[in-house]
């Protein structure tokens, strides 16, 4: 066995920009939609400091962009490991595939569980489901080209 390993999976803000302008989105909103993954950039000059602390308490680290998640969490199997989320969303971001693809393989992860991790990601399906309850629920729309 291994030793425990903890995985931090991020979507780049790059990869993030480039999959929006492909999509046809005008380059200054791809940019300001993108700019909303700035944590997944910040922490990048703390990812040898997070390493070392790991290493320190006996265990290892690897940061895993969201692109690259599926082929190495499915390496990760049997081991032990556990998955960290940084980024989320469902709509222009994908970091919310890093629980269910972590469930996928087996490997547990720090937050909520996968499903309700994804249902609370998508606005309109968990006011839905909110209001099915008989919860309040505040009233939201989608804007798109000024309508």
């Amino acid at each position: 066995m291994t030793k425990p390993t903890l995985v931090l999976v991020y979507e780049p803000e790059a990869a993030c920009r480039s999959r929006l302008l492909e999509a046809g989105f005008a380059p200054d909103r791809a940019t300001e939609i993108t700019s909303y993954l700035a944590q997944s950039t910040d922490i990048a000059a703390d990812l040898s400091g997070i390493a070392k602390a790991c290493a320190a308490r006996g265990f290892g680290f690897e940061a895993v962009e969201l692109d690259d998640a599926a082929t190495r969490l499915a390496t990760m199997r049997h081991a032990p490991t556990l998955v960290w989320t940084l980024t989320d969303g469902i709509a222009y971001f994908r970091g919310s595939a890093g629980p269910t693809l972590a469930r996928l393989n087996g490997v547990p992860t720090i937050g909520s569980d996968d499903t309700l991790f994804g249902l609370c990601q998508d606005k309109f399906r968990s006011g839905a489901v909110l209001a099915a309850l008989g919860l309040p629920v505040p009233l939201a729309g989608l804007a798109r080209s000024g309508e």
